[in-house]
């Protein structure tokens, strides 16, 4: 839908924000309490739990609607909800300090659970106000702010969270994390809310919505949106296991895959989001599902033998400089199908799936690579993203401008 506003640096910057704090909590979660737990005893069992977590990402469409329905303060949209978020978010890394890892171990799976509800949930309303503050020009700018601040949310909460750890320890580790969460929270008090759209209730329900959003002139898109990430995200999961068969030791892994990585994709995510305002979404989805080919391929290097320091930090840094720009350009298409009314419920629809694609991709891939081999697989993730680059041109018709895009689609109304 199309929308002639231009976002502030004061708007991009809490947005940036934003979307760093609500990965914080979860990404220390998921990532720096699994090796916390792990080296205190834990069995694989109770650890495997914990990535459940996930799944609360992969459902957040569920309860989108109520985002966009309700407002627990009438003169703001979505400030009241981030607000409460944020405080809960925040009071939940410091209730989580004063437990115990070895004695409190059912109490802290109940706060992730918690956390994860909070962390996803936020997303949703972020998601909906970054299409109120976005114009269309600057969706590619506003969509790569979305990803590089996932990225290095998760680079504070994963990463640097197991060093603070090490370092300060388990409550002041804890402390830090709820300290950096609540800096959101300060910055939104001072937030000034454009006023959006108002809900407007139609007369069917969100099942009926839900159905009506996909068949009303989107179902080419949501056939891409299904088939573009296979590829990439087989890669980006077999990344890890492909060091460790190679030799390389799990600290410098993570250094590479979530410290440097991390940094990687966060440029290569600002790049994209320049280079989309530039060229246009239509030659971005065929140069980076070409480049995605390509730069997968890189993998067999490694798995062949060739793993040292500098072929090994090519071969990750390439998969990661084209994964976070089709992010971003994923993103950014998924803005251009929200309508103003429900742009909660729009967004986590087509988002959800997304996650759902890489999850799913990359648990597969991980499995049949343990039956197939590593060679097998990434070829395959790269003829996938090969074949993206074909069904990209097909699905997208070629307007006069040159540039492939999406046409013009029609809204539709919900309960």
């Amino acid at each position: 839908m199309y929308n002639d506003r231009r976002v502030t640096v004061r708007e991009l910057i809490l947005l940036g924000s934003l979307y760093v704090t609500q990965y914080l909590g979860f990404s220390f979660f998921i990532e720096a309490l699994v090796a916390i737990m792990r080296k205190n005893g834990a069995s694989l069992q109770s650890i495997s739990v914990i990535y459940l977590l996930g799944f609360f990402w992969m459902l957040k469409f569920l309860w989108a609607p109520l985002i966009d329905r309700y407002s627990p303060v009438k003169r703001w949209k979505y400030k009241g909800w981030l607000l409460i978020f944020q405080f809960c978010l925040a009071v939940s890394l410091l209730v989580t300090s004063g437990l115990s890892v070895g004695e409190d171990l059912k109490t802290l799976m109940l706060i992730g659970v918690f956390i994860g509800f909070f962390s996803s949930t936020q997303d949703v309303v972020v998601d909906a106000l970054a299409y109120g503050l976005l114009g269309e020009q600057d969706r590619g700018i506003g969509n790569a702010v979305k990803i590089a601040g996932g990225m290095l949310g998760y680079m504070i909460g994963g990463g640097a969270g197991l060093m603070l750890y090490a370092w300060l320890g388990w409550e002041k580790c804890l402390w830090v994390l709820a300290s950096l969460t609540a800096v959101s929270f300060v910055q939104l008090i001072f937030f000034k809310e454009p006023v959006f759209k108002p809900y407007i209730r139609g007369n069917t329900g969100y099942v009926s919505y839900f159905f009506r959003f996909w068949l009303n002139g989107r179902l080419r898109w949501l056939f891409l949106l299904f088939f573009y990430p296979i590829g990439i995200c087989i890669a980006y999961t077999l990344i890890s296991p492909i060091l460790v068969d190679s030799g390389w030791r799990l600290d410098v892994i993570g250094l590479v895959v979530n410290v440097i990585g991390s940094a990687v994709g966060a440029v290569s995510a600002f790049f994209a989001g320049v280079m989309i305002k530039k060229i246009g979404r239509g030659k971005m989805l065929m140069s980076l599902s070409l480049a995605q080919g390509a730069t997968i391929l890189l993998l067999l290097l490694p798995i062949g033998g060739y793993s040292g320091t500098a072929i090994v930090l090519i071969s990750v840094s390439m998969i990661l400089i084209v994964y976070s720009p089709s992010a971003t350009l994923l993103s950014t298409i998924m803005m251009d199908q929200v309508s103003g009314e429900k742009p909660a419920t729009d967004f986590a629809m087509q988002h959800s799936l997304y996650l759902m694609v890489g999850f799913f991709s990359g648990f597969a891939g991980t499995a049949m690579a343990g039956i197939f081999g590593y060679t097998v697989m990434i070829s395959a993730a790269s003829l996938m993203a090969f074949l993206a680059a074909a069904v990209s041109s097909v699905l997208y018709r070629r307007s006069s401008g040159g540039d492939i895009r999406i046409p013009e689609l029609s809204t539709v109304t919900e309960q």
